[in-house]
């Protein structure tokens, strides 16, 4: 402190001034570093312990679907399923086309339905 004593006030501001500044520099890059480890740790707890957690509730759905698939499979009356279950592939392609192909022509005659009727609509 002896030595702060005999310089003029000039100096002793930016002596401070300076102090300042380094321990603002120092803070900022301590500051930084630590961000970027907490960031890496983020990062490293998303993709060990989150996504597992994700794959898992996938599997999950992807089990339900299949358990539930079986059922529909066992307690089914349809055509096309039964075929494929006798393992008579082409005939049960077939079955189901024809199914698709009436669903289809439905699906396609609502959307002119509908059509027709907005077109009715908007001349209004």
């Amino acid at each position: 402190m002896g030595a702060l004593r005999n310089l003029s006030i000039y100096r002793k501001l930016l002596v401070m001034v300076i102090i300042s500044t380094i321990s603002l520099v120092a803070v900022a890059v301590i500051s930084y570093l630590y961000t970027q480890r907490i960031a890496d740790s983020s990062e490293s707890m998303y993709n060990d312990r989150l996504q597992p957690i994700r794959q898992l509730g996938q599997i999950h759905t992807n089990n339900r679907a299949i358990d539930a698939n079986t059922l529909e499979m066992i307690l089914s009356k349809d055509e096309a399923i039964q075929l494929a279950q006798d393992e008579k592939g082409d005939e049960a392609y077939n079955v189901f086309s024809k199914q698709i192909l009436t669903l289809c022509t439905t699906i396609n005659n609502t959307l002119n339905d509908l059509q027709t009727i907005n077109k009715a609509f908007i001349k209004k």
